[in-house]
């Protein structure tokens, strides 16, 4: 198992260079792990390229429905100890409370952490979580 983080999946879905790094990163894997707030920080990004003239509507449904392929599981709620670990890691490495809770998760499921987030990344670092891919695009 992994989490994978908005920024990975987002390189997949918009096929970004970094995209093959992400996908072998993952493709050993049997599931996907995923705070909740997943899909809504994807469909935000997959809104923006659209509005950027990136993507067109139709690239965006057929991205979205690719991403609801994947084997994904979703922690629907965290514990309140889980909450604290988050704002504590947000406060300590400068993160989103968004960001921080993929670290969180990854931290307390033991299991490593794919983004290309570079904050991320480092806070993973510092945080003793294994990132992949073991180099960002």
């Amino acid at each position: 198992m992994i989490v994978v983080d908005s920024s990975a999946v987002l390189a997949i879905l918009l096929r970004e260079q970094s995209a093959s790094a992400v996908f072998k990163a993952i493709e050993q894997s049997d599931a996907l792990l995923a705070p909740a707030l997943l899909p809504y920080e994807v469909m935000s990004g997959l809104r923006s390229a659209e509005r950027l003239k990136r993507i067109d509507s139709d690239t965006a449904t057929r991205a979205r429905t690719r991403m609801a392929a994947f084997p994904w599981s979703y922690e629907i709620h965290g514990s309140e100890s889980a909450l604290r670990n988050v704002a504590r890691m947000a406060a300590a490495h400068g993160l989103s409370a968004y960001d921080a809770s993929y670290l969180e998760l990854a931290a307390r499921q033991g299991c490593p952490l794919v983004t290309l987030d570079a904050g991320l990344r480092k806070a993973a670092h510092a945080e003793h979580v294994k990132v992949l891919p073991r180099t960002a695009a």
